[in-house]
């Protein structure tokens, strides 16, 4: 059975173990056994790295590592073949200053340590009964039993392990025949030996109850140490924990190749120590361990394991989301994925998977109560790690602590499994830029502590599942470029909390909810390209803290509500282009004076511009061509200080340009074409020293292109198109209009 379970060895045992050990180390410090000094880190702990070489003794007191053999007191024993290395007294060392701590952290009782589960119903546990699976009839195949590649350490281990008693009977040899001054050293030696065992007791004493999983990684059992028969025991109590918890199915383990069989037998073969924790502690230990390892099966090419380990480098397309061919939408920078990490510590490259990349567990300054059982998953970051695999419905089962889950930007396939639900206590999901399939589960509404939800970029279809709503924490809500169908589900109204929402880039139909009215924190709207239908609703205006909104390139129709000048407080973007909107636009759109970007183009859009245009001050890029607006241009509109962009063509507006455009110092693109204006063109526009474009062909225009507008053709002014082929209007082309029409 697993060490975890043997709950039958008692404290005397592992003192008698102790005392060994220690025993053995007083020999070390006569000259007879394997010593190591100056190793005890600030925790306490004793690391393999830490170990100073140049202080080590050799068993036999022959010689210390970087010093002369001559420096040394003569050893009674000539026998050098059984002298160890410098590798086997370090391994000496550390076992028995582990066996020391662990005894004196195992005598601490459980109530002192209050760990507590996060999640209650994972924990009704009991002894474990094994399902009915014949473990001799599966294929076990220990690896670590291969005599080509035997590890060093654990060679010596069995080498330590044989001599130990040969140490002790020439440990008293060598005492009867050295001097008495030579007795009376090696007494002041075991001296302070037993200072430093105290010494280490007492810093243990102060460890944390629940300690940092990076910190106090447990020890593990060599699979070089494990028998057929043992390994085949501990798969078998695994698949018991496993099964009992509902992480998988027995079923899946009948399978060698499975990535659940994998992962049990590579469990089986890293064993960790758990002696010091409790039933429901170890249960949570081994659930971790094995979603974890489950999900690097499942993601990996077989020979290209080191893609899952170095990950990709973000593309263009990556890092310039939702970058399309119409210039003004590289303004949509949309957020919510993290970064990826720096990549340091392999997958299943050592035994305590709280060290490896990406993995992040819960430490005792998380939970200062003690509700982070010990070696509980915390944080999953593996964006752009290369996965090719799929999300298994195993691994949210396993790992249902996880407060964060960032899988973006790989090449994850299959669907999200419906076990998603199962991470009642996630704060944020992110698996944006893969290749998902399938409907969004609706067990996604069990999240409700969710913070933040990206499923961006994938290529799920299906419906909104209506039981987002129950996510009433959700803040950010990111689902655009997928190929969702339907309707908005009107539960969208209960996610109060919400602060971005991108649904856009999918086949969304139906109208928008009239239930968008109780979004009144929410900052980015967007819904841009899709196939929404009925009329911007008025309930909009309810959302006062919105500033920007995303409605293009839909099937909208009706008129642009008056609620819209509702939003001033906070709008700084509006997008309405490319639907059927007509009537007029209405006069209180001069209340969103913090706009900054105003895109009516391509509407059925009526009537005159309001004269209260003029109050948007703030206004840097105004597009409404393409529509049926009529009328002359109000004078007011030269209060657009900040005007960087104004293209009214393809409307029939009348009368003469107004000599007040002269005022927008900032002006860079004018485009009047395709209008009914008619006189001559204000000598004013000369005065646009930034403008680099400007169309005034197919109007009614005479006379001739003002000096002042041809002197800017010196600056940045590259393009002057006008209607001088006909003698209507005079421009040469040689030295001011670049094409005339």
């Amino acid at each position: 059975m697993l060490n975890t379970f043997e709950n039958t060895q008692t404290t005397t045992s592992r003192r008698l173990e102790r005392e060994r050990q220690l025993e053995l180390m007083n020999h070390a410090a006569n000259g007879t056994g394997p010593f190591a000094a100056n190793t005890l880190d600030s925790h306490g702990s004793w690391d393999d790295d830490e170990i100073d070489e140049s202080l080590m003794l050799d068993v036999e007191g022959a010689r210390a590592a970087g010093r002369p053999e001559d420096t040394y007191p003569s050893s009674s024993y000539s026998d050098t073949s059984s002298t160890l290395t410098p590798d086997e007294a370090r391994i000496a060392a550390m076992a028995a200053l582990r066996a020391a701590d662990r005894d004196h952290y195992t005598n601490q009782s459980y109530t002192e340590r209050k760990v507590v589960s996060r999640s209650p119903e994972r924990f009704r546990w009991s002894p474990p009964n094994v399902p009915q699976i014949d473990t001799d009839k599966m294929d076990v195949v220990d690896e670590s039993l291969d005599e080509k590649a035997p590890s060093r350490k654990n060679q010596n281990l069995v080498k330590i392990e044989r001599r130990s008693n040969r140490w002790m009977n020439r440990a008293d040899g060598a005492l009867k025949s050295v001097s008495r001054r030579t007795a009376l050293l090696a007494l002041m030696c075991l001296m302070a030996l037993a200072m430093t065992i105290a010494l280490i007791i007492g810093i243990s004493h102060k460890r944390n109850d629940v300690a940092n999983a990076s910190d106090t990684a447990p020890t593990v059992t060599s699979p070089t140490e494990v028998s057929l028969a043992e390994l085949q025991q501990r798969i078998a109590s695994y698949v018991s924990v496993i099964t009992e918890q509902d992480v998988s199915s027995p079923l899946v383990f009948e399978d060698p190749n499975s990535p659940q069989y994998r992962a049990l037998l590579w469990m089986a073969q890293n064993e960790l120590d758990a002696t010091d924790l409790s039933a429901d502690e170890t249960t949570e230990l081994i659930c971790n361990r094995y979603g974890l390892i489950v999900l690097y099966y499942a993601n990996i090419e077989p020979g290209d394991e080191e893609q899952f380990i170095q990950g990709t480098s973000p593309t263009s397309s990556q890092t310039q989301q939702n970058a399309y061919s119409d210039p003004r939408d590289a303004i949509a920078d949309k957020t919510g994925e993290t970064a990826p990490v720096n990549y340091t510590t392999m997958w299943l490259s050592t035994s305590f998977h709280c060290t490896w990349t990406g993995v992040e567990c819960f430490s005792s300054s998380d939970s200062p109560d003690g509700a982070a059982g010990y070696g509980v998953v915390k944080s999953l970051n593996l964006t752009m790690r290369g996965l090719v695999g799929s999300i298994l419905e195993d691994v949210p089962k396993a790992l249902n602590d996880l407060i964060t889950l960032d899988m973006g930007y790989n090449s994850l396939t299959g669907p999200i499994p419906n076990s998603i639900g199962s991470i009642t206590y996630a704060n944020q999901i992110y698996m944006g830029g893969n290749q998902l399939k399938g409907s969004i589960p609706s067990t996604i509404g069990h999240l409700v502590f969710l913070d933040d939800l990206y499923l961006q970029e994938n290529m799920l279809t299906g419906s909104i599942p209506k039981e987002i709503g129950n996510m009433k924490e959700l803040y950010g809500l990111g689902l655009y470029e997928n190929q969702l169908k339907g309707a908005i589900p009107s539960s969208i109204g209960n996610l109060t909390s919400l602060y971005i929402c991108y649904l856009d880039d999918n086949e969304l139909s139906g109208s928008i909810p009239f239930t968008i009215a109780k979004l009144s924190n929410l900052f980015d709207f967007r819904l841009r390209n899709n196939k929404l239908i009925g009329t911007i609703p008025k309930e909009i205006g309810s959302m006062n803290r919105l500033e920007i909104l995303y409605l293009d390139n839909n099937n909208f129709t009706g008129t642009i509500p008056s609620s819209i000048g509702e939003l001033s407080p906070s709008l700084r973007q509006l997008h309405l282009y490319k639907n059927s909107l007509g009537g007029t636009i209405p006069d209180a759109i001069g209340l969103l004076e913090k706009l900054e970007l105003l895109y009516l183009d391509n509407n059925e859009l009526m009537g005159s511009l309001p004269t209260t245009m003029g109050a948007l001050v703030n206004l840097e890029s105004m597009y409404i061509f393409n529509n049926q607006l009529n009328g002359t241009l109000p004078s007011s509109l030269g209060n657009m200080a900040y005007l960087t962009n104004a293209r009214l063509n393809n409307n029939k507006f009348i009368g003469t340009i107004p000599a007040d455009l002269g005022s927008l110092s900032r002006l860079q693109l004018l485009f009047l074409d395709t209008n009914d204006f008619t006189g001559t063109i204000p000598t004013e526009l000369g005065r646009l020293k930034r403008l680099e474009q400007c169309r005034l062909q197919g109007n009614k225009l005479e006379g001739s292109m003002p000096t002042s507008v041809c002197s800017l053709r010196i600056g940045d002014l590259d393009e002057l198109f006008a209607d001088c082929a006909t003698q209507s209007l005079a421009c040469q082309m040689s030295t001011c209009c670049t094409q005339c029409f």
